[in-house]
């Protein structure tokens, strides 16, 4: 598929230019980042009594910052291992997390036996996948590799973004097709990034104020699980 992977580089090339927009800095940015990560805590002590004790997959790391998070919500460093398509942008992010386990990889051709994880995640990188044959094979490898008993845990776009002709928003429908039979809960969350970043310095009463409309939160959060 290096067809694919050489689309992918050109992409994640090309939004280098665009870092400034997703920085920490900005309070809307960090309104989401942090509520996320609220969620994905909330939902890891629900399921996982020791959840050092489990090992995980990421898949699409890229700079490694959501594995980096994995980490600090518990899962232990030597149990988790990030995976992305193109090997500099693990690269890159390894020279700040050089202890995170780092395999350059293909999500629809992993390098794992069967039910080698208790957990794999993915945040984002499914929506960067735009052929509907390919997204089926990464879940279906994502499955794979999952232990009986385990989950995956998806955060992905839900509407399409119109000034991005590199991604396809999921929807629900799509969702439960890509994981069927697998049991599946979401919910919608991530005010539109657009929105959060232009009124994030009127403060966080707003922006909770604004992430109470469902519509104008644009990601999905699924726990898609156990599988049987």
């Amino acid at each position: 598929m290096m067809d694919e992977q050489n689309r992918l580089d050109n992409v994640y090339r090309g939004r280098q230019s665009l870092a400034g927009r997703y920085v920490r800095d900005n309070a809307g940015n960090r309104y989401n980042t942090d509520f996320l990560k609220r969620r994905i805590q909330y939902n890891l002590e629900k399921l996982y009594n020791r959840p050092e004790k489990i090992k995980m997959l990421d898949l699409g790391s890229g700079e490694l910052f959501w594995t980096r998070q994995f980490i600090d919500l518990g899962i232990a460093s030597s149990n988790c291992i990030a995976t992305d398509i193109l090997d500099w942008r693990l690269k890159a992010g390894r020279k700040e997390y050089d202890e995170i386990q780092a395999v350059t990889a293909s999500a629809f051709e992993l390098p794992f036996q069967d039910g080698t994880f208790d957990l794999i995640s993915q945040l984002t990188m499914m929506t960067s996948v735009l052929d509907q044959n390919l997204r089926r094979r990464i879940a279906a490898d994502m499955i794979r590799v999952l232990k009986p008993g385990g989950y995956l845990l998806w955060y992905d776009f839900r509407y399409n973004n119109p000034g991005n002709p590199h991604t396809r928003a999921i929807g629900i429908s799509e969702l439960k097709e890509l994981y069927a039979p697998l049991p599946l809960y979401s919910e919608s969350l991530t005010l539109l990034p657009p929105l959060a970043r232009k009124i994030g310095g009127g403060g966080d009463q707003i922006l909770n104020l604004l992430h109470r409309l469902r519509i104008l939160r644009s990601h999905l959060l699924a726990i898609i699980g156990p599988k049987g």
